[in-house]
């Protein structure tokens, strides 16, 4: 049974915005999806980057109260 267009398209989006956040190079994720431009491939990617932004900005957030905690006496 074929999937609906908007059904593949998304199913294709979660695949290659997991594949980027579970460490995968981009890179290798485009050629693997035939993207020919980086600019088309980073329309499905965005999520994944707006995900590791976060991801980042709160683990920082982590260290720096683990450092202030670690300086009180």
């Amino acid at each position: 049974m074929r999937l609906d267009i908007d059904s593949d398209l998304n199913l294709n989006r979660s695949l290659q915005t997991n594949l980027v956040l579970d460490g995968m190079n981009p890179y290798h994720v485009m050629t693997l999806t035939r993207h020919k431009s980086v600019q088309s491939f980073r329309r499905y990617t965005q999520a994944a980057d707006r995900q590791a932004a976060e991801a980042a900005f709160y683990e920082t957030k982590r260290r720096k109260r683990k450092m202030a905690d670690e300086m009180e006496p």
